[in-house]
């Protein structure tokens, strides 16, 4: 299924998808929600404050790791991007056992109960640089 991008500048969010409608979301960690669809499949992610986290995350040259904010009654946002394999994972500190693809280039991670805990995104800064290139955030 085809991965959806959008970057609205004025809130700083991120929304990726792959084109079906989510109609619930589920914060699985400060800042980041993953939003599902009516049979409680997931169909995308949510990131507020997009650009300002994930510019220190991306940096050229650094495998990098990224504290989302503050803590406080939210589970901490965890980014890593690897600039090597150019792979991002946004989610929770909980370790992940199983995968699922959500769309091209976009996983969801899940804890053994199998709660969501997280994603990952293949091709991150291809993809997402076009998209940060007016704000000046990313490299």
């Amino acid at each position: 299924m085809k991965l959806r991008l959008k970057y609205i500048p004025e809130t700083d969010t991120l929304d990726l998808w792959n084109g079906r409608p989510g109609n619930n979301g589920e914060a699985i960690a400060h800042n980041l929600v993953a939003d599902f669809n009516d049979a409680d499949e997931v169909v995308g992610l949510t990131l507020f404050h997009a650009a300002e986290l994930l510019q220190p995350a991306m940096q050229p040259g650094k495998v990098a790791r990224a504290n989302g904010g503050h803590t406080v009654g939210a589970t901490k946002l965890v980014i890593d991007y690897d600039k090597g394999h150019d792979a991002l994972r946004l989610g929770n500190e909980t370790a992940g056992c199983s995968a699922q693809e959500v769309a091209d280039e976009l996983t969801a991670i899940f804890d053994e109960t199998g709660e969501i805990i997280g994603f990952t995104l293949a091709n991150a800064s291809r993809l997402l640089t076009p998209l940060f290139e007016d704000t000046g955030l990313l490299p």
